[in-house]
């Protein structure tokens, strides 16, 4: 792995295991106030759903250090269950604790680790094309068929007010092709996005045009 992509997950799994832990304590010393009789009181109230999954958290992000450091083999596939892991430990902690610690809401804690994950797959992305150059090429493929799929739709959007004055069998006509066009060009951009990111095996024959 080139050496500025690992100190960027490396620093990155710093981030994770940081902010894990840094919620790790503060669900475990969270507190709240209630009372009666005109009186508040402080109560110790530990909120052990953001808890359990901050320390998921946390093992994510030694993953992530173990990773960039070339403990394990498949780099980019292990940052990829990091952040999937990141992603849905933040939510189900987030729901489970009411979505506040010590009052304080959590939904931007969500949203910035959503964002975390999201860098993480976009670099293991990036480590996979370093590692394998010719999917650079299916990779810039597949956006440029995606992008005419979503200008054929664009263009069936813009002219969906002009098409009434057109006969019914060109109209039905132009929707069968233009349904067949887009599905195509969707497949084929799924199939070269998937091919840019799979590793090459030995003895695969080259099928890069």
């Amino acid at each position: 792995m080139n050496r500025s992509l690992a100190q960027l997950a490396l620093a990155l799994g710093g981030v994770v295991l940081l902010s894990g832990a840094f919620f790790a304590f503060a669900a475990l010393s969270n507190t709240v106030s209630g009372g009666a009789g005109g009186t508040v009181a402080t109560m110790w109230r530990p909120a052990w759903f953001l808890l359990g999954f901050e320390l998921l958290v946390i093992l994510a992000g030694i993953l992530n250090i173990l990773l960039a450091r070339g403990r394990f083999g498949s780099v980019p596939f292990g940052l990829i269950c990091v952040a999937g892991t990141i992603a849905v430990a933040s939510l189900f902690g987030y729901l489970g604790s009411g979505g506040t610690v010590w009052g304080i809401a959590l939904k931007p804690l969500l949203f910035a680790r959503v964002g975390l994950a999201l860098l993480i797959v976009a670099l293991a992305g990036t480590i996979q094309l370093h590692a394998r150059p010719a999917g650079v090429k299916l990779l810039f493929r597949g956006i440029i068929l995606a992008a005419a799929a979503v200008g054929l739709g664009l263009l069936a959007y813009v002219l969906r007010n002009s098409v009434g004055s057109w006969s019914e069998i060109l109209v039905l006509s132009l929707l069968m092709l233009g349904f067949v066009a887009v599905v195509g060009l969707i497949a084929a951009s799924i199939d070269c996005l998937i091919r840019a990111f799979t590793p090459t095996l030995q003895n695969e024959p080259n099928t890069t045009l």
